[in-house]
């Protein structure tokens, strides 16, 4: 058993590069997998990756992520600005909502 976790660490160290030591051993400490089975998990993941730079060529060489809505160069774009205008015409509005509930003897919406 002990040979075998070695080979375990060994391998996940070797095959995981988004994890590190640390978080690899405590998922086998707490999920007791085989070699075979990190194995098979190592060959998914390699999958994954070369699904994904595949995709990656595909979308012409856009980034492809978690599907957060950032922009194309990675980076936060900020807060979104909204004309002088449109808040106009939402101030408008909401005196027009007021003044037909107000007209109608009522106090709420």
């Amino acid at each position: 058993m002990g040979s075998d976790q070695g080979q375990i660490s060994d391998l996940a160290s070797r095959t995981i590069h988004a994890i590190d030591v640390a978080s690899v051993e405590r998922i086998l400490l707490m999920t007791n997998l085989s070699a075979s089975d990190l194995r098979r998990a190592a060959a998914i993941k390699d999958k994954i990756e070369s699904l994904q730079a595949e995709l990656t060529k595909v979308l012409g060489g856009r980034e492809v992520g978690n599907g957060s809505a950032a922009s194309p160069t990675g980076k936060k774009t900020g807060r979104r600005k909204m004309s002088a205008a449109g808040r106009a015409k939402i101030a408008a509005a909401a005196k027009a909502r007021w003044a037909k509930v107000k007209a109608a003897g009522r106090n709420r919406l």
